[in-house]
């Protein structure tokens, strides 16, 4: 069938364009947009779960918080912002979903650690739990944390406390099992969050990197190499930094974070870099157990990352 009028086709075609994307729009009040939206999203919208105007991820608002300084990385050694010396002295606490489940999730668990003398508590988040709960409930979790322990004049470690080889996605236990896109995706939405937050002080990468499962010997979880370990390292610690150039970079090396004799002559290639060491006794022992022979041991092994 020959058409008279193409164009009057086209034109009608544009012209409807605009009408049945309107009509797609939600149609109800624009007033009480949300702070930091871009795009008409309004909170009857968030509370009828309207996919297509779910709201961009918010920032932790920092200004119910007392003055807290940002602690960097100087040489060896962690730095206020007026450049006196400062020593992470801390606890690591359950997940918050386990203490929650057991009903231990509180301020005053705080509080206990503070009266130990500890300055910080480490959060261990696994990604199972991290998936079962939810960014959004882990989020204000986090929250409660960073209110709790800035009233205390206490700092966070946040862990993706995982176990096993990042690098082929292979891993000691269930509860660990993570990917490469959600670990990144998990240290993007923290950086972001908690980028104008110096109470949430340090973020560690990956809790224990090891390709040995459970003690059945060397790349029984996959191969991996420092070499290849500290590229991806660093592609988490870019991103990290596009977000929050304050925080603290915390990483390991395999033999479950115990191994950083790489770090001697390759250390991570990025500024302001912190490294994890998890000294099990059963790792290493001197043949003469003085305290001079243990000393050289920890001189070996780690202290060229000390100073």
């Amino acid at each position: 069938m020959k058409i008279p009028f193409p164009w009057l086709t086209r034109g009608l075609f544009v012209l409807l364009l605009p009408l049945l994307l309107s009509s797609c729009a939600s149609t109800r009040s624009t007033d009480g947009l949300a702070p930091g939206q871009n795009h008409g999203f309004t909170a009857s919208q968030a509370s009828a779960k309207e996919w297509w105007n779910t709201p961009y991820p918010k920032v932790f608002d920092a200004s119910s918080l007392k003055p807290q300084s940002f602690i960097a990385v100087k040489g060896n050694s962690f730095v206020t912002e007026d450049g006196k010396s400062f020593i992470f002295r801390g606890v690591s606490i359950a997940d918050p979903g386990k203490l929650s489940m057991e009903k231990r999730w509180n301020k005053g668990l705080f509080e206990e650690v503070h009266r130990w003398g500890a300055n910080t508590i480490r959060l261990p988040i696994h990604p199972l739990s991290w998936r079962k709960h939810g960014s959004e409930w882990f989020f204000a979790r986090i929250d409660e944390a960073a209110r709790w322990a800035n009233a205390l004049d206490m700092y966070l470690i946040i862990d993706w406390h995982s176990m096993g080889n990042l690098e082929t996605e292979m891993y000691q236990h269930v509860m660990y099992e993570t990917t490469q896109r959600e670990t990144a995706d998990f240290w993007r939405r923290i950086a972001h969050r908690y980028r104008d937050v110096p109470t949430v002080a340090v973020y560690e990468i990956f809790n224990e990197p090891t390709h040995d499962y459970i003690g059945t010997g060397a790349y029984s979880l996959g191969k991996s190499t420092w070499e290849s370990w500290r590229n991806m390292l660093e592609t988490y610690i870019d991103l990290i930094y596009v977000y929050n150039k304050k925080a603290i970079p915390l990483v390991a090396g395999h033999n479950w974070a115990y191994d950083l004799t790489q770090v001697g002559h390759a250390p991570v290639r990025r500024q302001g870099v912190a490294y994890a060491i998890h000294p099990y006794p059963q790792k290493a022992r001197p043949a003469d157990p003085s305290r001079e022979s243990f000393f050289a041991m920890w001189e070996k092994d780690l202290g060229f990352c000390c100073g």
